[in-house]
């Protein structure tokens, strides 16, 4: 058995491998570049990081604000995640009131389609009691 390729589709297949490198060699160029531009911002944001001796305070005094400043920051975020967590459980109300919404449709749909209670049960995971009182209500 030998296998043959015709010269434009060997043509074909070594420029998109070329590509390929050229994609591969441009994603490890940038990366490089990016990692080199992370040290520099680093190494030039250092000095303005490290501590200088406060003139006037004493290193207790400016562990007690430090202290200070981490608790009041720790509150902050606590407040934020209980407004958050609030503010989920009011999503989550919306969306299961517009599930539910979204289920009686397409359970009123079937019904008038005339589909059996189980099958409309199983799609839509409704119970039977809740499909007759669709029904009934559908009929009025």
């Amino acid at each position: 058995m030998s296998f043959s390729i015709s010269m434009p589709a060997l043509i074909i297949l070594m420029a998109l491998a070329l590509c390929l490198v050229m994609v591969a060699m441009g994603a490890v160029l940038g990366r490089r570049n990016r990692s080199k531009a992370t040290v520099a911002a680093t190494t030039a944001l250092v000095p303005q990081i490290t501590p200088e001796p406060a003139p006037g305070f004493s290193m207790s005094e400016i562990v007690d604000a430090i202290g200070t400043l981490l608790a009041a920051q720790e509150q902050r975020r606590q407040d934020d995640q209980s407004a958050l967590r609030s503010d989920l459980a009011a999503l989550r109300g919306d969306v299961e009131w517009l599930a539910s919404e979204r289920m009686i449709e397409q359970a009123i749909e079937m019904c008038r389609e005339g589909a059996p209670t189980q099958d409309i049960s199983d799609s839509l995971g409704l119970s039977s009691d809740a499909i007759r009182t669709i029904r009934l209500l559908r009929a009025h």
